[in-house]
């Protein structure tokens, strides 16, 4: 027979490491469902959005994003950057320097 301990406030640290497996389990389980509940409306958001190609980009472009790599109608890769114009240029295989070459030279 295992002996249970107290249960202490969830937001006690202590808790994670002394509660009982089961109840661990449930309480990341719960955190998942609420996170998987959010995925097909954050999607279908994402699938609003404008697209656009490297060329076509918009200035201003916030650095901290979710982004979706997509062909033609056919969604091909979600992603999550922190530096997204570098990610960018990394997928067209464009360096700093050349972009601002190109760019420079398409006006």
């Amino acid at each position: 027979m295992t002996k249970s301990l107290p249960l202490m406030p969830a937001n006690d640290p202590l808790t994670v490491i002394t509660a009982p497996f089961e109840e661990r389990l449930h309480r990341l389980d719960a955190r998942f469902a609420t996170a998987i509940d959010a995925l097909h409306d954050s999607l279908e958001t994402l699938l609003r959005c404008p697209s656009f190609t490297y060329r076509t980009r918009p200035s201003g472009l916030p650095e901290q994003v979710v982004y979706l790599f997509s062909e033609g109608a056919t969604p091909l890769y979600v992603g999550r950057s922190n530096h997204f114009r570098q990610r960018l240029a990394n997928h067209y295989g464009v360096s700093d320097t050349g972009a601002k070459r190109n760019e420079r030279s398409r006006q």
